[in-house]
């Protein structure tokens, strides 16, 4: 059996860059966004929520180019989209492999302890 774990969080580095608008902005490829409208950015997750309602605006954010921070300004699209994709080599994939026995043994502890985190999480419901 093969178990694969995900770092969920990644910064919002761009790999490619899919509009002329974003382009014409003065952003690059391994720029990492920081800033989003005064509200700082530390992963791409808080990039999308930040950016919510601003369809069809102009926008001003920060990104971190090497060692230089830089302001920019572009128009997001009327969906609220930049024009760039991230990079995935943020994500780390590591991998564990069980013997038949091992995962027998591991899977449950496994089942256990996402048990134990989701009852954890009812707290934040109530």
């Amino acid at each position: 059996p093969l178990i694969l774990f995900f770092e969920s969080a990644a910064k919002s580095v761009i790999d490619s860059i899919t509009s002329e608008t974003f382009k014409a902005s003065g952003a690059q490829a391994g720029d990492q966004i920081i800033e989003f409208e005064g509200k700082p950015i530390a992963y791409h997750q808080d990039l999308l929520l930040a950016k919510r309602g601003y369809g069809d605006k102009d926008v001003d954010f920060k990104v971190l180019r090497g060692t230089d921070t830089l302001a920019l300004t572009t128009h997001l699209s009327e969906d609220g989209l930049f024009g760039f994709s991230t990079s995935t080599d943020e994500y780390k994939i590591t991998t564990k492999k069980y013997s038949f026995f091992g995962a027998l043994i591991r899977g449950p502890q496994k089942t256990w302890e996402t048990l134990m985190f989701y009852i954890g999480q009812f707290k934040l419901i109530f």
